[in-house]
């Protein structure tokens, strides 16, 4: 018979049919785990299933692509997001080429740092090694990185902290001028990375062709750069040894749209299969009198989604591309796989305006946060000024009604003519877009609120731009189970996972193809398991008689004497039946020990009660023929 239990019991079961089960070692887990499944109805969680994260954290490893040009300064943000508001905070930044580059102290919460990093850490040829950096801190900090070449060519990313990096990428670029790229980080030693090519792509000197796998085997903050003439937006990126890796993608250079002046540097950290969601918010970015252009981007096949009402598919490594005017706005769903979206800024010569393109990466609604802290970068490296902005995303009814706020006003309050509340096409998502002053902004509720948003912010110069999401929550939305033979079974992580194994004899020979996909368990160890659940469910029955069912009872009565009744109460004499005389006047030679044994009369029998009726009438009668005093005056 099938047996059915939960992932977290992978590990016990996972066996080969001639291995010996040692049952007392096995079954003590396995009885608790049983117990915990039935006392919750078998709503048990996976092992995904972690605390909500961001995109804050405690260590960071990243590398910069290249930029337009070879005199790009790079430069990071450092915010202090401890959760003790005066805490002061230590961060280290160094790199494995340069060893110690900086230590820098935030004092409490929300203090930023801008820190300039080294030229040469910048790649100017993807045939020269990349340098890694790692950011390290003693509490929790936010860290932002601009790629900053002069001649106007910018774009910065959010980075993303150890804690919330994957193995499974897909990767967003644009068709390039120049180049466009991938830039991969191990984290760990004996780290074996896969990459599944949609385009042709320079690697060690060698042009590798669209379709290909490339393996590389790296060590510890070994970085790497991946260059392509070609649009390389759906490259599958796999850490196949399951070591986290860091994965950046985007272009040298690129027109937006393609023959619109001018180029500029794209560039963003990619979140993993695992977060991504099914539900987003596009909106154009205000500060620009023309549109946006944006991207869904596929991580399985016959994934179906819907845009402004219209369904339609895409496929694993592939992408739909849509275009929104000035005052439109987008609700894209995904029905049955995780997508990721991409939005881009368009060219300078679109409108004509101080912008040029950049590239964000869009968050799902469902990795909303609550509270969010960001500075904004201000200056470019030419010493032109940057004009700052938030898009803010959430439920209409918190923009409406609830005291979502930015810098403790109530966002509704801050909104003018121009930058408005809208509702997401039909959904029941609303966005604004605020302009923003320099230095750091916190979006969060009033006191006692629970509000929610997504947040992306941005910033326009003259030819020049940047765009990185800060509202960024980094929870796993989907879990992976390994299969026996290699696959990986997909399932929500807000969902429990039961695998259902089938068990086989020991003793026989079985083809391999009977146990396909399946662990067997022999069957001894199956009666075992049935005969502990049944005792924990008696055991469950007993308690819940106990517990439950004699609580729910009606108290029972004590009869005087039993225990639990504290005072013996007074002697009562108790009418047993006899004359009515006897009753009324007492009867001093009558013994009432025995009377005063039982808690009410007896019943007469049924003559003496027929005669007590005709007494009690024949007295009523008398008396209403007996005229009244009053009556007799008259």
């Amino acid at each position: 018979m099938p047996l059915k239990y939960v992932s977290d019991l992978n590990s016990e079961f996972r066996t080969r049919r001639h291995t010996h089960w040692d049952t007392q070692t096995t079954m003590i887990p396995i009885i608790v785990q049983l117990v915990t499944l039935l006392m919750t109805g078998g709503n048990l969680v996976g092992n995904c299933m972690v605390e909500a994260q961001t995109n804050a954290g405690q260590k960071f490893v990243f590398a910069f692509a290249e930029n337009y040009r070879p005199n790009a300064d790079p430069t990071v943000l450092i915010t202090n997001m401890s959760p003790l508001d005066h805490a002061i905070v230590s961060v280290t930044i160094k790199t494995p080429v340069h060893g110690l580059l900086q230590i820098v102290t935030l004092q409490g919460f929300g203090h930023t740092e801008q820190v300039p990093l080294p030229r040469d850490i910048v790649p100017v040829s993807p045939e020269l090694d990349m340098v890694a950096v790692i950011i390290e801190a003693n509490d929790t900090v936010s860290v932002y990185a601009i790629n900053d070449a002069h001649d106007r060519s910018m774009d910065g990313f959010t980075v993303l902290p150890v804690s919330s990096l994957g193995t499974e990428y897909y990767v967003a670029s644009y068709t390039p001028s120049l180049r466009s790229q991938i830039v991969i980080v191990a984290i760990d030693d004996e780290t074996e990375v896969e990459i599944e090519l949609s385009n042709t792509v320079m690697y060690k000197d060698r042009n590798v062709k669209g379709g290909d796998t490339i393996l590389v085997d790296a060590q510890q903050h070994d970085a790497f750069l991946l260059s392509g003439r070609m649009d390389l937006t759906g490259t599958r990126i796999y850490a196949r040894s399951n070591h986290p890796i860091a994965v950046l993608s985007g272009n040298r250079c690129a027109f937006l749209p393609i023959g619109v002046n001018s180029c500029d540097h794209l560039v963003e950290m990619l979140p993993p299969f695992s977060q991504w969601g099914r539900q987003f918010v596009v909106m154009p970015f205000i500060g620009r009198s023309t549109g946006i252009i944006y991207r869904v981007i596929g991580g399985r096949d016959g994934t179906e989604i819907t845009v402004n009402s219209q369904r339609m598919r895409v496929n694993q490594e592939h992408y739909l591309e849509f275009e929104l005017a000035v005052g439109q706005s987008d609700f894209v769903e995904s029905h049955n796989h995780p997508v990721q979206v991409v939005q881009y800024t368009k060219g300078y010569d679109a409108d004509g305006v101080s912008g040029d393109p950049a590239m964000s990466i869009v968050p799902p609604m469902e990795q909303s946060l609550n509270t969010v802290r960001f500075p904004t970068y201000n200056t470019t490296k030419d010493m032109q000024t940057v004009h700052n902005y938030v898009n803010i995303y959430a439920p209409c009814a918190e923009m409406y009604y609830g005291n979502l706020t930015m810098d403790g006003v109530v966002i509704r309050e801050l909104v003018s003519a121009e930058q408005r509340i809208v509702r997401v096409d039909s959904s029941a998502y609303c966005g604004v877009g605020l302009y923003l002053t320099h230095g750091v902004h916190t979006i969060a509720p009033a006191a006692q609120g629970g509000e929610s948003f997504i947040a992306l912010a941005y910033g326009f110069a003259d030819m020049n731009s940047f765009a990185w999401p800060v509202g960024l929550g980094t929870k796993e939305i989907t879990c992976l189970y390994p299969g026996l033979d290699g696959t990986q079974l997909e399932y929500s992580c807000s969902r429990t996972l039961v695998v259902q194994r089938v068990p086989c004899n020991m003793s026989e020979v079985v083809d391999g193809e009977e146990c396909k996909n399946v662990d067997c368990v022999p069957n001894e160890y199956v009666i075992y398991i049935a005969a502990g659940s049944a005792v924990v469910a008696l055991i469950l029955v007993k308690l819940l008689s106990h517990f439950v069912i004699q609580r729910t009872k009606p108290p029972k009565q004590l009869a005087f004497g039993q225990i639990g009744l504290k005072d013996q109460p007074p002697e009562i004499a108790i009418h047993d039946g006899s004359t009515r005389d006897d009753f009324l006047h007492g009867d001093s030679n009558r013994d009432l020990s025995e009377t005063s044994k039982t808690l009410r009369p007896p019943s007469p029998p049924p003559q003496r009660r027929s005669s007590i009726r005709s007494e009690r009438a024949e007295r009523m009668r008398r008396s209403s023929r007996t005229p009244s005093p009053s009556q007799g005056s008259r």
